[in-house]
């Protein structure tokens, strides 16, 4: 959505009488469910290769992990969402997506897991949506500790879900109030 700012593309989704961000998440939803499937192919491909040395998670943490990996994805996407809408304010892209996937990468247990980092830093983390993108999926599937609790972790995910949402909702609001789109 970033390069559909910048290129003034998003003029297109600006008018069309579906909802900003209903347009938005249902492309991604459908890009994702591609990706979800090619990722699916891999990991069976992984454990067929290698599973004799690969931790295989217990059926029974697999509905947990479902709802963990629903409100993931979509906390995800309303993060990457806003990230983007912050473009309409600035002159370039890039500064904007490079700070979203470095803070994501660092604070989301990508690089260290989360469970390693120092007490004070841990702290910090938490307090950040990052961690309920990735570690806490990820810890929920292998029966790992969540760092806060498993009903914490999906009240912790709707709540920044929430806030994203109403970040959404003012900084779309300020983009349309100053956006002029066919000299109107």
């Amino acid at each position: 959505m970033s390069r559909e700012i910048k290129t003034g593309q998003v003029a297109a989704r600006c008018v069309r009488p579906a909802a900003f961000l209903t347009q938005y998440l249902a492309e991604m939803v459908g890009a994702l469910l591609i990706q979800g499937a090619v990722n699916l192919f891999v990991v069976l491909v992984g454990f067929l290769c290698f599973g004799r040395y690969m931790t295989i998670p217990s059926a029974s943490a697999l509905p947990a992990f479902a709802l963990c990996l629903i409100l993931a994805v979509m906390l995800r996407l309303m993060m990457i969402d806003v990230f983007s809408l912050l473009c309409f304010f600035t002159t370039g892209y890039l500064g904007i997506s490079w700070t979203r996937a470095a803070l994501f990468d660092f604070f989301s247990g990508a690089m260290i897991p989360v469970a390693l980092f120092p007490g004070w830093l841990k702290a910090i983390a938490c307090c950040t949506p990052f961690p309920y993108m990735l570690q806490a999926p990820v810890a929920v599937l292998l029966g790992q500790d969540t760092l806060v609790g498993l009903p914490a972790v999906y009240g912790l995910q709707t709540v920044w879900i929430l806030i994203f949402l109403g970040l959404h909702g003012l900084i779309y609001g300020l983009a349309r109030r100053n956006l002029t789109i066919a000299g109107g």
